[in-house]
């Protein structure tokens, strides 16, 4: 109830009494490493986050957070098998495969970035995000009428989504598509 009323601190101190009466909590562990995520206290998070897979290592949300926490801290090997992990553990988890794209992404792989981000989207047909990640990695990878593809179906999907927007324009006119 703190977490949703915006008393982050509050959500912590309670997260961290529960952990203090039952170490053995994973959704406390989980809890408070979402706050620390929120906050962005990477450490911290990915510290509690790594205590509730271990305490419960089948949660495949709390591999997500993980392996976000991770790749905040630069830790992208960890990231990539807290990732992957999650994925395992769930197949159809788009945003498990999206954040897998974004380490890949960051750590210059568009390759695999570009086929995790397939995998979102096919887990998710209606994510714009993947879809969008997705056209800005096939633009980079020479990509153009691809990219131009993954915009136009953001667009579809969340058609307010202005960098989707100039993106595609961006593409388009790359493309010798002036109008």
């Amino acid at each position: 109830v703190y977490q949703r009323l915006g008393r982050y601190d509050d959500a912590v101190r309670s997260f961290q009494a529960a952990i203090e009466a039952d170490p053995e909590y994973g959704n406390a562990h989980f809890n408070l490493g979402t706050m620390h995520l929120a906050r962005h206290r990477h450490n911290e998070a990915a510290q509690a986050l790594g205590r509730a897979v271990e305490i419960q290592p089948d949660f495949a949300e709390a591999h997500l957070k993980l392996g976000v926490a991770y790749k905040s801290l630069g830790r992208h090997s960890q990231a990539i098998e807290a990732l992957e992990r999650a994925a395992e553990l769930q197949p159809d988890f788009a945003n498990a495969y999206t954040s897998l794209g974004n380490v890949h992404t960051a750590m210059g792989d568009l390759e695999q970035a570009e086929a995790a981000y397939r995998k979102a989207v096919e887990a998710d047909t209606g994510s714009h995000a993947a879809l969008f990640n997705l056209g800005n990695v096939s633009g980079r990878l020479g990509k153009r009428r691809d990219a131009i593809v993954s915009y136009e179906r953001a667009l579809e999907i969340e058609p307010g989504f202005v960098d989707a927007r100039g993106n595609l324009a961006e593409a388009l006119f790359e493309e010798g598509e002036k109008e």
